[in-house]
């Protein structure tokens, strides 16, 4: 009976003293499926986990996790000049997000900064290379060339950027005055022009009319008649409308 008590005691001991042993010499670490994990050992950088549950043995190690989903970066708004010297102030957004952990890790202290500063340097440039007009009527364009611009110094960030857009766009006090009057009188002038083209129609349609009646002579009388006939018998109207020679007379004016 001692004995098989005694084998007991060793065996749990034996126990203990594994898992003791497990827990001194090997690391534990889990990582999720939404993460990305780059682990180290005594600040040396070793290599990216996937996600799962990961045993090492020894000590000494450190995991820096990352989130690779998608992520905002705003661009608040800026006062920027066009190629014309206009003050436009701008804001804009773009999503980017991690693909290359150890590149984000190693490239800067603080990716995010740098991305942001390599995106108002960008919105500069593409807005300074414009005159006003073009800026206000390309906004999508803008964006997609700072994304264009930007994708080669994100990738050495470990960073891949996606959709960017110009989020507002506004004039200063005096520009936008004067671009509203500019426009109302676009559009006024369109409103001019189509009046003119109305009334050259009208004109051209007398024309063409006075031709017909001054070569089937037939028709104008005919055109007379039915006039009469819409007088509804008033004596007066007649004398109001003339003759037929007076008509032909007024549309060849």
């Amino acid at each position: 009976m001692n004995i098989i008590l005694e084998t007991i005691i060793t065996l749990a001991l034996a126990w203990i003293a594994v898992a003791v042993l497990k827990h001194c010499f090997y690391t534990s670490y889990t990582v999720g499926e939404y993460e990305s994990a780059v682990l180290f050992r005594h600040g040396k950088l070793l290599r990216v986990l996937g996600a799962g549950r990961h045993r090492l043995l020894g000590g000494g190690y450190s995991l820096t996790r990352l989130d690779p989903r998608w992520t905002e970066l705003v661009l608040n708004g800026q006062e920027f000049l066009t190629a014309d010297r206009a003050g436009v102030r701008i804001s804009a957004v773009m999503s980017y997000r991690i693909v290359d952990p150890l590149a984000y890790l190693e490239a800067s202290g603080c990716p995010e900064a740098v991305l942001h500063s390599a995106a108002q340097v960008a919105l500069r440039e593409v807005v300074g290379g414009r005159e006003l007009a073009a800026v206000i009527d390309r906004k999508s364009g803008l964006a997609d060339e700072i994304t264009t611009m930007l994708k080669a110094e994100a990738a050495a960030l470990g960073i891949e950027i996606g959709r960017a857009a110009i989020r507002d766009l506004s004039l200063a006090g005096d520009i936008r005055r004067v671009y509203t009057e500019a426009l109302t009188a676009r559009e006024r002038s369109k409103i001019t022009l189509e009046e003119a083209r109305a009334e050259a129609a009208a004109i051209r349609t007398l024309g063409n009319a006075a031709r017909v009646f001054e070569n089937h002579p037939a028709l104008l009388e005919l055109k007379f008649l039915e006039a009469l006939e819409k007088a509804d018998g008033n004596l007066t109207q007649p004398l109001a409308l003339g003759t037929a020679n007076h008509w032909l007379g007024f549309l060849k004016k």
